[in-house]
């Protein structure tokens, strides 16, 4: 487990991706990590956990604690995600594929990353959040229009989008609301996860179902 910042991809080249496959640990943060965390996925195909880091444990919320309970400590089978709060659907429908994504920015820019590759042959749940304090409306609107018009878009079967500020502008609904409907795929928007106070964990790698109309979402087995 590890902590955010900034400059986590300058060390992307440093990482022993062989030993790490040899000997498998967990990892898991957010924010920055978005970097590091998907990168060990793509070289080594282990899941890495996106949604909370060292710091959380500091003001600990019950949420939280359950949260990482039921991933590093029960372990997990198919199971139902747990929320603490209620999703907005902005484009219903029912869709799955492996899960990935992180911080909007830096996911964005791992698209075009040496470190970072994902299979053409698979479909992908993508989940991205950002964060008022790092990013204004129209900057969180850019990077999601960089990762729409790139060709992993033709890949993604959905997106979940997690908090962005306590008091969400309109524009932003309106916007993931568009990118559902051009793209085809169901989209909701929850506070369940990144960088406010509830710190879900998003297991990058393994296959999930998404209900956008029933807002709810499934865990299933690690992918392939």
């Amino acid at each position: 487990m590890f902590g955010g910042g900034t400059g986590a991809v300058d060390i992307l080249p440093l990482i022993d991706y062989d030993n790490i496959s040899r000997n498998p640990k967990l990892y898991c943060s957010y924010s920055d990590g978005t970097s590091i965390l998907n990168a060990i996925h793509a070289q080594t195909g282990l899941v890495t956990y996106y949604g909370v880091c060292a710091s959380d444990f500091f003001d600990l919320r019950h949420f939280d604690y359950t949260q990482f309970r039921s991933h590093f400590v029960e372990g997990y089978e198919a199971k139902k995600f747990e929320s603490d709060c209620k999703w907005k659907t902005l484009n219903g429908g029912i869709c799955e594929g492996v899960l990935i994504g992180g911080f909007s920015l830096l996911f964005g820019l791992m698209l075009s990353n040496t470190y970072f590759k994902y299979d053409i042959n698979k479909k992908y749940l993508l989940f991205l959040e950002d964060y008022e304090k790092f990013s204004t409306y129209g900057q969180a609107n850019t990077f999601l229009s960089f990762i729409g018009q790139s060709a992993f878009m033709r890949n993604v079967t959905g997106l979940i989008f997690g908090h962005y500020s306590d008091n969400i502008p309109i524009d932003l609904f309106n916007c993931l609301e568009r990118f559902g409907l051009k793209h085809k795929i169901p989209v909701v928007y929850t506070d369940d996860f990144g960088h406010g106070t509830r710190h879900a964990i998003l297991p990058i790698g393994i296959n999930a179902k998404l209900n956008a109309d029933k807002q709810s979402m499934i865990f299933y087995n690690y992918a392939d």
